[in-house]
């Protein structure tokens, strides 16, 4: 994503730029959440963004706008890429039959990623169950019948993405430090 040019003109500023550039659309209430500053500062700023065409309204969050300076298209095309991904084509088969086990997980997204595994949808629903998005409703027998799950963390169409954050593990002294700029 490619973000407009706007220099601050004070730290307060900078604060906000870079909170509202971190992320792919803020409201008036995220801003004020993260950013420590008076309810004027922060409209005046907010307009100042939007006389200059650098931020744009996106949306709408219940009675709140949203908005972004981010390219919108760019935005929409990189949803779609991932809603068509094999992690979007299981989360969506996932939202559609709410109560699953992976294998019909995997029978639902088999025609259009025929690459992906039965494995990769296992690991796929462990990390969900990890991170709260699923609960087991049937344990798993080996060698009789697969896990059952039920979605309880539906947040969306766009898929939970599992990312693997790079880090150093000093073996000598047990560290683990996380690499600086690394991209997810």
């Amino acid at each position: 994503m490619s973000t407009p040019l706007f220099t601050p003109k004070d730290d307060i500023e900078k604060a906000m730029w870079d909170y509202i550039v971190s992320k792919t659309s803020v409201t008036h209430a995220d801003i004020k959440g993260a950013v420590d500053v008076t309810d004027y500062r922060r409209t005046n700023f907010v307009a100042k963004l939007k006389r200059l065409k650098v931020l744009h309204k996106c949306g709408k969050v219940g009675i709140h706008d949203l908005f972004t300076v981010h390219d919108t298209e760019a935005l929409r095309k990189n949803d779609t890429e991932k809603r068509q991904s094999p992690q979007g084509g299981m989360w969506a088969s996932m939202r559609v039959l709410k109560d699953f086990t992976p294998i019909e997980v995997h029978r639902a997204i088999l025609q259009r990623h025929p690459d992906i595994t039965d494995k990769a949808v296992t690991l796929y629903c462990q990390k969900l169950l990890k991170a709260e998005y699923l609960r087991v409703v049937q344990t798993a027998k080996i060698g009789v019948r697969p896990a059952r799950y039920k979605l309880i963390n539906d947040t969306g169409p766009l898929p939970p993405q599992v990312k693997h954050k790079q880090v150093i593990i000093d073996g000598n002294n047990g560290t683990v430090a996380h690499v600086e700029g690394a991209q997810l």
